[in-house]
């Protein structure tokens, strides 16, 4: 048998160590985004889509030494005004005459949550660079992250290509389609903002004030429950009780690094009236089956077979 010509070894040799840099030059675009996000001044426009719903926001942002501060204000549909910085959030809904107060760590827009290992991450997504482009104007690297399985969503991400910010950002389902998207349409970077920008203009004067509700995690232990089979690359990173319906539920939290999935197991009258099946409301599905006198419901950003694969699997624990 005819030996392989030595050149075509080398060929592949040198081809899988071009997939391999590639794969780690796109980590590195993704570790310059979330670094990127808090340490920038800039003010913008983007869009937010989820569902057929649209809404227009308009961001003013300003890094600081104490963290960054940041007003968000809507420009179509009902007004809201929020105020971020680094002891709270703030929240004015003229509408409800009320101002919602949280905590700074509360999710916040083109804040793409990245787990600290990004290799373990490929684990279960492929991350890969996929073009260039250009949103708002501005030049643009795609990365993209593609699910190895089809029990999770995939993304794509446009970022700076100077400095790598998050400047649009696809989630993709299991066919592909565009189900959540944010994409900034105008956006001025690097230009001191001007304190005066992060005040509210909305007058909250008499509205009642109240404090996003905020449920503490108790130890596993405390909730009898389990999940005998999830997607791979996910495990278990909170669980507790949480106010849902007039008799409370217990909530199991799964995550693979970038999707999550909450399970929550209501007893009594709300069993009786949950949902059964499947449920799809923009990216988010939710699956929901009856176990003795008991309600169990998966809901995340995932796809349908992913919920129902964890509900079905959700058992009370030995």
């Amino acid at each position: 048998m005819p030996r392989p010509h030595r050149s075509g070894w080398l060929l592949l040799a040198l081809s899988v160590c071009s997939l391999a840099a590639v794969a780690g030059d796109a980590r590195d675009w993704l570790a310059r985004m979330a670094a990127a996000g808090d340490s920038l001044d800039y003010e913008g426009t983007f869009v937010y889509t989820q569902g057929g719903r649209m809404e227009t926001l308009r961001v003013v942002h300003k890094a600081g030494d104490d963290g960054p501060r940041e007003r968000l204000i809507s420009l179509n549909g009902t007004p809201r005004e929020v105020l971020r910085g680094p002891t709270g959030v703030v929240c004015i809904m003229p509408d409800k005459r009320e101002v919602l107060e949280g905590r700074a760590d509360a999710d916040k827009p083109f804040a793409f949550r990245l787990p600290d290992n990004l290799a373990a991450l490929e684990e279960s997504y492929h991350i890969q660079h996929a073009g260039e482009d250009r949103v708002a104007s501005l030049p643009a690297r795609i990365v993209a992250i593609q699910p190895r399985d089809a029990l999770r969503y995939g993304y794509r991400l446009w970022l700076h290509a100077d400095h790598g910010m998050l400047l649009r950002s696809d989630l993709l389902d299991e066919t592909g389609e565009i189900v959540e998207q944010m994409m900034f349409t105008q956006l001025r970077i690097g230009e001191s903002v001007d304190p005066a920008e992060l005040q509210p203009t909305l007058n909250a004067d008499g509205y009642r004030r109240r404090q996003a509700e905020e449920h503490g995690d108790t130890p596993a232990a405390e909730v009898p429950w389990r999940v005998t089979q999830l997607p791979s690359g996910f495990v278990q990173t909170g669980s507790g009780r949480v106010a849902l319906g007039e008799g409370g539920a217990q909530q199991l939290v799964f995550s693979d690094g970038l999707a999550s999935v909450s399970v929550f197991i209501e007893q009594g009258d709300e069993a009786e009236h949950g949902l059964t099946g499947a449920s799809r409301i923009g990216a988010v599905t939710a699956y929901g089956v009856r176990l003795a006198q008991h309600r169990i419901t998966a809901v995340g950003e995932v796809p349908v077979a992913a919920v129902e694969l964890i509900a079905n699997s959700t058992e009370p624990s030995p």
